[in-house]
């Protein structure tokens, strides 16, 4: 697994540098408009803010037991402006340095974290982006942006890396929480299976489950 994801990473980050179509930088129109809230075509807008969004999403199940040897929070930081670029390589650390401890995450912070008002608001933002998205969208237009902008293109493969790395993400969390493999299918709904996993690990988060570090198995 090690290997799988250092070396997804790297093809990622090729990607992103040398491989991914369209214009770059200054000669990026599309990422202006986007940047500028200026485009007119939804699927583009429901994705960009579906970026912004998923951050959260992992701050609440990483950040509510911030537990594992290397710390969450500055790959958490770091997602809501690189996403999946910042969270491959604390998943990839957490591997190389499993040995727990105490929670790193204040009980305020905690709160917000583990909260279902948080989930709920989370939901209903992703809910509206995606009715937005999908039912007024045209996936033509986004095609011929996928291959006119540079940004677009990666901002594609990020959202699906993020989604793929929830999959992960649910599997060893959901093995803390002793429930079924199958919970780890969930993270295959984009961003709205995370949430859908957080809702239905809130109670044994709020019970105390996660306030104790898992022993090391020899």
């Amino acid at each position: 697994m090690r290997m799988i994801l250092l070396l997804g990473w790297l093809a990622f980050v090729l990607y992103a540098l040398a491989a991914a179509p369209g214009e770059r930088g200054g000669a990026d129109i599309v990422m202006k408009e986007l940047f500028t809230l200026q485009t007119r075509e939804p699927t583009l807008l429901m994705l960009f803010a579906l970026l912004g969004l998923y951050p959260m999403a992992y701050a609440c199940l990483l950040l509510r037991r911030d537990t594992a040897g290397i710390p969450a929070w500055p790959f958490v930081i770091g997602s809501f402006a690189f996403g999946a670029f910042a969270l491959v390589p604390y998943f990839w650390l957490r591997l190389q340095f499993p040995l727990p401890r105490g929670n790193r995450t204040p009980a305020r912070i905690r709160r917000v974290l583990e909260s279902r008002v948080t989930y709920t608001v989370l939901l209903l933002l992703a809910a509206v982006l995606f009715a937005y998205g999908l039912i007024a969208g045209d996936w033509r237009t986004y095609g011929e942006a996928f291959r006119a902008s540079q940004f677009v293109s990666v901002m594609t493969v990020n959202f699906a890396v993020l989604t793929l790395l929830a999959v992960w993400a649910i599997n060893e969390d959901r093995k803390r929480e002793e429930q079924p493999a199958a919970m780890a299918l969930l993270g295959f709904i984009p961003f709205i299976g995370l949430l859908i996993y957080l809702y239905g690990t809130h109670a044994g988060v709020r019970s105390g489950a996660y306030t104790k570090p898992l022993r090391q198995k020899r």
